[in-house]
């Protein structure tokens, strides 16, 4: 966790920021729900740092999950904000 914080913490204002994907994260969060989120918090740490930090460089990311229950701790201090249109439980089959 330490290596993949510190790669998110070094990109300079070179670049106008970076966009991270994840697909099918219930997988990966069924086999290590701490790793899981422990990469969501890193993502939502840096990426609020870099709107505090720096104006040119901005990181965003997008996780995808099959699981509608999914769900985890506060990231950055912040809720994970999802989908509004999937937010309700009964649009999400619940």
């Amino acid at each position: 966790m330490d290596a993949f914080n510190d790669c998110l913490s070094d990109m300079t204002s070179e670049r106008t920021g970076i966009v991270l994907e994840f697909r099918n994260y219930e997988e990966f969060a069924k086999k290590d729900k701490y790793a899981a989120h422990s990469i969501l918090d890193i993502i939502q740490i840096n990426s609020w740092r870099f709107l505090l930090v720096d104006d040119n460089l901005k990181l965003l990311a997008f996780v995808h999950s099959n699981d509608p229950e999914i769900d985890f701790p506060d990231l950055g201090g912040f809720s994970a904000e999802w989908n509004p249109d999937e937010w309700l439980d009964k649009s999400r089959g619940l």
